[in-house]
């Protein structure tokens, strides 16, 4: 009973990573199609060491967006919200990697 739950779960984890990845392949598409240019922000050593708040304990107050970007609002309870106000640990701290 557990495992039909389980892979249940994970059907739907995949369902919805394979949807956004859809979604993201129409939007890209449409863009084609229409001409639209996709805009593409410089990402040098320099711009992302400008856009880190070593004091920030939220991924929201750490990263700021890019020069020219604004970060959209977060309904309040929304799975968005929740991950801006994740705890990140100290600045500097060394990465754990588990490969």
């Amino acid at each position: 009973m557990r495992s039909r739950w389980r892979l249940a779960a994970l059907l739907a984890l995949l369902g919805g990573v394979l949807g956004a990845g859809a979604e993201a392949l129409r939007r890209a598409r449409r863009d084609a199609t229409t001409g639209r240019v996709p805009v593409v922000l410089d990402a040098t050593p320099a711009t992302r060491a400008a856009r880190v708040d070593p004091t920030g304990a939220t991924v929201a107050t750490r990263f700021a967006p890019p020069e020219g970007a604004v970060r959209a609002v977060a309904a309040p309870g929304s799975f968005a919200a929740w991950l801006r106000a994740l705890p990140l640990r100290p600045h500097g701290a060394p990465v754990r990697l588990f490969d």
